[in-house]
C-alpha cells in the first residue's frame, strides 16, 4: 500500500486532533460547539500545509575555471573545494558578487536559504587576503552576524574548509580566522 506525503500529513493531523480532543471535556454545549468549530473550521491548532518550491539558482563556473581565467587566485581555488576535493561550482550570483568585489564595488546579495550567500563574501575576502597578505597579527576583515548561532555555523563551515585544505595540501591554512562572541573566553579575547 502506498500513500503520498499529503496522505501522511492528513493522518498525522487526524491523530493530533484525536489526541487534543481527548483532553477537551467541555460540559456547556454552546462552549463545546464553539471550541469544536474553532478547531475544525478555523484550524487553530493544525493549519493547512505549506507547499513551497525551492528556486533553482543559475549555475556559474567552478573555482578552478575562475582561477584559470585569472578571476581568483589559484590558491583560493584550492581552498574552496568539497571535502572529496572537487572544486566548488558557484552559482551565477556568487560569481557576479566575486566580480563586483574584485572591481572594488559594493554589492548586496538577497537570495533564499541554501543559495550560498556566505560564499559571496568569504570567497572575495579570502581571495583578496591571498593576493595581498596583511601584516602579521593585523585584522583585515570583520564579519558581523546578528546571532551567535550564525557565527557558530559560519565558523564551523570555515573550519571545515580549513581542515579539508590542510588534509589535501599537507600545509597550514593560509588565512587565519577567529570567532569573537559573548561566549569567547578572556584568553581568546585578548589574543
Amino acid at each position: 500500500m502506498s500513500f503520498s506525503v499529503f496522505d501522511l500529513h492528513a493522518r498525522v493531523l487526524a491523530d493530533y486532533r484525536d489526541f487534543v480532543r481527548s483532553y477537551v471535556a467541555i460540559a456547556d454545549e454552546r462552549a463545546r460547539a464553539y471550541v469544536e468549530r474553532a478547531l475544525d473550521e478555523e484550524s487553530r491548532l493544525w493549519p493547512d500545509f505549506l507547499l513551497q518550491l525551492s528556486p533553482s539558482y543559475a549555475r556559474g563556473e567552478t573555482v578552478d575555471e575562475l582561477a584559470q581565467r585569472g578571476v581568483v587566485q589559484a590558491a583560493s581555488a584550492r581552498i574552496f573545494r568539497a571535502p572529496d576535493g572537487r572544486p566548488f561550482r558557484l552559482y551565477r550570483h556568487q560569481v557576479e558578487a566575486l566580480r563586483q568585489a574584485r572591481g572594488g564595488g559594493g554589492y548586496v546579495v538577497t537570495s533564499g536559504t541554501g543559495s550560498g550567500k556566505s560564499l559571496t563574501y568569504f570567497l572575495p575576502m579570502v581571495d583578496a587576503l591571498l593576493a595581498d597578505p596583511p601584516a602579521a597579527g593585523r585584522v583585515t576583515a570583520l564579519v558581523v552576524y546578528p546571532m551567535n548561532a550564525l557565527v557558530n555555523s559560519q565558523f564551523q563551515a570555515l573550519d571545515s574548509l580549513r581542515a579539508a585544505y590542510e588534509r589535501r595540501e599537507g600545509k597550514p591554512f593560509p588565512v587565519s580566522f577567529h570567532r569573537y562572541t559573548g561566549d569567547t573566553d578572556d584568553t581568546a579575547r585578548e589574543a
